[in-house]
């Protein structure tokens, strides 16, 4: 549940060159830092998309799994399953990311179009 409070953080700190630059910048200082900005809202900044990936992900995992071991050994199934899931879901952990790492910056939507605008132009 807290997994994503921690990764709201890591990536704010990422994302911010005068944080990066400074050798005594602690998490806890990171957290004060969005919280003054920005108080308790931007710490729940990726629930939905975090949610999504892990109830999707596993959906497609045991999906794949069931259909698969029918095929081939359990542990081949299992690993060309989990793979297959990871790909199809690695767009949506881009977009979370991003989200996180520009607290403050744009809205969600915004950022998803920004970013779906992006991919498709490289």
């Amino acid at each position: 549940a807290t997994a994503w409070r921690s990764d709201v953080v890591k990536n704010y700190w990422q994302a911010h060159p005068k944080l990066k630059q400074r050798s005594d910048v602690r998490a806890m200082t990171v957290v004060r830092s969005i919280y003054s900005q920005r108080g308790w809202r931007p710490f729940w900044t990726g629930v939905v998309p975090s949610v999504s990936i892990m109830s999707c992900s596993n959906f497609l995992f045991f999906s794949l799994y069931e259909r698969l071991k029918l095929r081939y050994d359990p542990s081949i199934a299992a690993v060309q399953a989990r793979t297959i899931a990871v790909c199809i879901l690695a767009p949506l952990e881009f977009i979370r990311t991003k989200q996180q790492a520009s607290i403050g910056k744009e809205g969600g939507f915004a950022l998803f179009k920004r970013t779906l605008k992006f991919s498709h132009s490289h």
